[in-house]
């Protein structure tokens, strides 16, 4: 029998080789021999911490799954269990609290998610050494709730919090500390607090090369929000330079990369800035390149199809009336700089 489970050191090794199998029937089969022997063993000694923690573990695997309902199963016995077992307070139960608060998460209930995470949290500050790394999950959990329900101002504040904590930790977090930042700094941009959404957007890129080369396709994102920012600000020279920059990092990343979705986003802002600098001929190329892409990946009649369709129409009508089809109004380098 599969008894690997039983302890969350191994859990890791668990959901690979429940993971490998190359449909649903074999990830199955897979749990249902580990389900099998933590029944008989429970029969044996029904408030076993390591079944408990097995119990989480199986729980934790059928979220991965998607299947909520028999998540929380699991993790309501590996609860049952633990309140049997454990002290009022234990750092355990503050573990399960998070993993039964992320299952209602992805159902969309937030009233129970936010009652279980917060449960996670007070937990947590009774029992876990002060800016312990386990806080990061939570807080960022948390921060996922938040922006779901739209509540801006808590979300950036556990946000900020879990950076702060994710710096003691940096080996581990540092890819968390680079999107955070990015996330702090979308979260300044909707807010119209243009400067500090720069200043995080620069500190997510700074935190970048640390770990990555310069203009890495880690990058990309990042590139594209602060392209943003500049569109926002009516600095559209800007913002092309920077999008056509994400633009050349995904195509010279590798070429597989030259007919996939991912590029519709990089030819679509490059197309907005264009047609709001009134270079009407780059922005229907750009809207043409990105149309390509998704009339292979999509029936004529989606949503996306007839919008660039759209897009395109309108520009040909501005074109036509304008009599500068298909002449370019204003030529563009990439490598020119312009500050607003």
């Amino acid at each position: 029998m599969n008894t690997f489970l039983s302890t969350s050191m191994n859990l890791a090794i668990a959901k690979i080789f429940a993971g490998n199998g190359s449909d649903r029937l074999q990830r199955e089969s897979v749990l249902f021999e580990i389900i099998l022997d933590t029944n008989k063993r429970r029969l044996l000694d029904p408030y076993n911490l390591t079944i408990a923690t097995t119990l989480n573990n199986i729980g934790m695997l059928y979220n991965d799954m998607t299947e909520y309902l028999k998540a929380l199963q699991y993790y309501h016995e590996a609860l049952d269990i633990y309140e049997k077992a454990l002290p009022k307070n234990h750092s355990e139960k503050a573990i399960l609290y998070k993993n039964m608060g992320d299952v209602y998460c992805y159902q969309k209930d937030n009233q129970q998610a936010n009652e279980y995470y917060h449960k996670s949290m007070e937990m947590g500050i009774t029992t876990l050494p002060d800016k312990h790394s386990s806080f990061v999950r939570i807080y960022r959990a948390l921060v996922k709730l938040y922006l779901d329900t739209y509540n801006l101002y808590d979300a950036l504040k556990f946000f900020l919090t879990a950076i702060d904590i994710s710096k003691l930790y940096f080996d581990a977090f540092y890819l968390d500390i680079s999107d955070m930042y990015n996330s702090v700094g979308f979260i300044d941009s909707y807010k119209n607090d243009l400067s500090k959404a720069l200043d995080y957007y620069h500190l997510a890129l700074e935190m970048n090369t640390k770990r990555f080369p310069i203009d890495d396709l880690e990058d990309v994102n990042i590139y594209n929000n602060i392209a943003m920012i500049y569109f926002k600000q009516c600095n559209y020279f800007e913002a092309i330079r920077l999008h056509h920059k994400c633009l050349d990092i995904q195509l010279n990343a590798t070429t597989l990369l030259r007919d996939r979705e991912i590029m519709v986003g990089s030819y679509w802002n490059l197309a907005l800035a264009y047609f709001k600098s009134e270079q009407n001929s780059e922005a229907l190329d750009y809207f043409q390149e990105a149309l390509a892409i998704e009339e292979n990946i999509f029936p004529s009649d989606h949503s996306l199809v007839k919008k660039l369709h759209q897009m395109i129409n309108t520009i040909k009508t501005v074109c036509d009336k304008t009599s500068m089809m298909p002449s370019t109004i204003l030529f563009f380098s990439t490598d020119q700089s312009y500050s607003s």
